[in-house]
């Protein structure tokens, strides 16, 4: 796998009635890019909830940070191979949106099984 730098844009989130930028949910996933040879930097942005990875200028996912689980690499292990382009070139937002979508619908279908 071509490794590349990975920028993850953050926002604030609620957290014990406080809002502010916070790290720990997004440990699993500077881990798992980490131990596939990417490297990773963060980024505040002012966007509130909201968690973006960043390649070669391009968006390969966005998600709702509070669909990360804390130290856990859920929902990314699978979508790292997916997203992360595999050689130099950049994937096409058309598959970043099909894949977003996927990931979109799997996660909806945890949370039935889990209720």
């Amino acid at each position: 796998m071509v490794k590349h730098k990975v920028t993850v844009k953050f926002g604030p989130y609620m957290s014990c009635g406080i809002v502010e930028h916070r790290t720990a949910r997004l440990e699993g996933l500077q881990a798992l890019l980490r131990s596939e040879g990417h490297t990773v930097e963060f980024v505040k942005t002012r966007d509130r909830d909201d968690v973006e990875l960043v390649v070669h200028g391009e968006i390969i996912y966005r998600c709702k940070i509070q669909t990360l689980q804390y130290g856990r690499f859920s929902p990314f292990p699978t979508m790292v191979s997916e997203v992360l382009p595999s050689d130099q070139d950049i994937i096409s937002p058309s598959n970043v949106h099909a894949i977003s979508s996927r990931r979109s619908d799997e996660n909806k279908e945890k949370d039935q099984i889990r209720n």
